[in-house]
């Protein structure tokens, strides 16, 4: 193989007049040589790289379609194979369960992407104010046999089933990790499901495609959502890297580490990554960089994104370089860049986190909950988080609050409506994980009851009401829309079954009217839509005498105004609406309710005449 010494950047590969340049980051390193395979992965070559500072490097001069590649590093006395971190494509299976990632066989290629036509398809640019997120888990979307699709599982099926996001009105997906994730690491028939433990940053989920590398389909999802004016958001972890994989463990200047130079465990997952030093800095935005250039993605939800503003012994930065790169990089300034502002080390920075974020609001779903289930909470609470949370976000827009109520971690919202306690026996954790701290309610009996239908069904509606009322963005979860169970586990992390997969066949029609008709409102009245906190005194709250019924009164520059109403007791209520305006019922929760009443757990909406 003729080489020449090549250039120490970009990191990874690229083909340029005929020839291919490699390059690794690798500090710790005494020589490092470049490993060739053919396609049956019997190694037909190895080159010694060229070394500049911490960077080696090499150019091949030979023309061909696609290298199958390793590297080896010799480093503190010994020789560590590895796979390239900044490789977009590898050897990696398609089939789900299929356990590659031992013995090195796992390999990185070289290769041109296909061409792709993206037709002029734009993508819609909704803003944050205008935005409803819909989290989805892309296998459990149309996994299960009843989605009638061709191609389940998979980002090709998942197009099949965008006329049903379509119709309900949402103008976000947000998917759970698709970055290539080693999902056959625990014991079967348990699998690390959700995806949340990233082996390669640049990489698509290759059981997630119909074909190894065929990343054209994840283009062709977005292509397709697009059309239908529906963005899509991704959700990445680079808080930590998935377990002693062969990405960047090799390199302890990546990782947060103790005196003694232990990985730290900021995030429950081990491996936590420090991500304001220089090198990390470039794998993340480089990564960010490269999917929404190559893929048109719309937006990034980070994991757990406390634990990006640690500095390197663990510490929180007051300024965080990575956040201020990532702000200032022309290309992520066009995209949705939302934080999971907390991690499992203590961090809390629900409503500061580093501008230009926008932050998941965990204290408005704890208020939510408690509120509708009928536990004990103050009004107040409850009244701040229909303003989007003002307190805690004093600096930024009321619309950079993101307000959910169930996502992939927690009870579904049947579920919170369904089971008092969580029911994680099948975790194979004798029930010790996942939350104690639900605020669910069963209504009589644990688990499912034919007889408890019609108020669990009004609990979904009411809780639906409420967070589509509220200011702020608000976020759903896949499958509540049409009452799906997760059979009472609120951890199903490891559930690679109908536990987690969307039953097509199981399809509440009612409640997803009711969706359909929420998110309907929201998008044709601006009532509920807020730019700035002072805007936020155009909603009013009015005292009733049961001082846990609540009406509230939502007023417009351009149109008249309206008026929400929630009575979480168990008894029926009467109601007082604002005077100097006569009041008639929009949207109701319960068939029985008239103007002036409410019936236990019930609620409505009312326009003025």
């Amino acid at each position: 193989m003729k080489t020449h010494i090549g250039k120490k950047a970009p990191l990874g590969f690229y083909f340029e007049n005929g020839q291919v340049n490699f390059s690794i980051h690798a500090p710790l390193a005494t020589t490092v040589k470049l490993l060739l395979f053919n396609q049956e992965g019997v190694q037909v070559d190895s080159i010694v790289m060229h070394q500049t500072k911490e960077r080696w490097h090499i150019c091949l001069l030979d023309s061909a379609p696609t290298f199958i590649y390793q590297y080896e590093l010799h480093q503190n006395s010994k020789k560590i194979i590895i796979f390239d971190p900044f490789s977009p494509f590898s050897t990696s299976p398609t089939n789900w369960g299929e356990d590659a990632y031992n013995k090195n066989r796992v390999k990185s290629i070289a290769q041109q992407p296909k061409p792709f036509d993206w037709e002029d398809v734009k993508p819609p640019c909704h803003k944050l104010v205008d935005t409803i997120f819909y989290e989805m888990h892309i296998r459990g979307f149309t996994n299960d046999p009843s989605s009638r699709v061709e191609n389940r599982g998979t980002f090709l099926g998942a197009i099949e089933k965008i006329p049903h996001l379509k119709e309900l009105g949402i103008t976000t997906i947000e998917l759970l990790p698709i970055q290539e994730f080693n999902e056959s690491k625990l014991k079967k028939p348990l699998t690390e499901y959700w995806g949340y433990s990233t082996i390669n940053f640049f990489q698509i989920m290759n059981r997630y495609l119909s074909s190894p590398n065929q990343i054209n389909d994840l283009k062709l999802f977005i292509k397709t959502a697009h059309q239908n004016d529906i963005e899509v958001v991704l959700d990445v972890v680079y808080n930590h890297t998935g377990g002693k994989s062969p990405l960047l463990i090799t390199d302890p200047t990546y990782y947060i580490l103790t005196k003694d130079k232990k990985h730290t465990n900021y995030t429950g997952c081990g491996n936590s990554i420090s991500a304001n030093e220089k090198h990390s800095i470039e794998l993340i935005s480089e990564s960010l960089k490269y999917l929404v250039k190559e893929f048109h993605i719309d937006g990034f939800r980070f994991d757990l994104a406390a634990t990006l503003t640690r500095d390197k012994k663990g510490s929180p930065l007051k300024k965080s370089p990575l956040i201020k790169t990532l702000a200032n990089d022309s290309v992520l300034k066009s995209v949705k860049l939302i934080s999971e502002p907390w991690d499992p080390g203590g961090l809390y920075q629900v409503g500061h986190f580093p501008p230009p974020f926008s932050d998941w609001n965990g204290w408005y779903r704890d208020i939510a909950r408690k509120y509708i289930n009928g536990f004990e909470v103050e009004i107040k609470d409850v009244q701040e988080a229909i303003l989007g949370t003002p307190h805690l976000f004093k600096t930024k827009a009321p619309y950079e609050s993101i307000n959910f109520i169930t996502v992939h971690d927690g009870f579904s919202l049947l579920d919170l409506v369904s089971y008092e306690t969580k029911h994680n026996e099948a975790n194979n954790e004798n029930n010790q994980d996942g939350s104690d701290c639900n605020f669910s309610k069963n209504f009589g009996t644990e688990g499912k009851s034919k007889k408890l239908d019609s108020i669990r069904t009004r609990q979904i509606k009411n809780f639906a009401l409420f967070l589509f009322c509220s200011a702020g963005t608000p976020l759903m979860l896949m499958g509540d829309e049409v009452g799906m169970t997760h059979e009472g586990n609120n951890n199903p992390w490891c559930q690679d079954n109908a536990t987690n997969y969307l039953r097509w066949d199981q399809f509440n029609n009612e409640i997803f009217n009711f969706f359909k008709e929420v998110i309907a409102l929201r998008k044709e009245h601006n009532h509920f839509k807020f730019h700035t906190q002072e805007e936020l005194e155009a909603i009013q709250f009015h005292s009733q005498k049961n001082s846990k019924v609540l009406v509230i009164q939502f007023n417009s520059k351009d149109k008249g105004p309206l008026c929400v109403a929630f009575n979480p007791t168990k008894q029926e209520q009467k109601i007082e609406l604002p005077g100097g305006h006569e009041w008639e019922v929009n949207l109701k929760t319960h068939q029985d309710n008239s103007t002036l009443s409410l019936t236990s757990y019930s609620s409505s909406l009312y326009f003025s005449k």
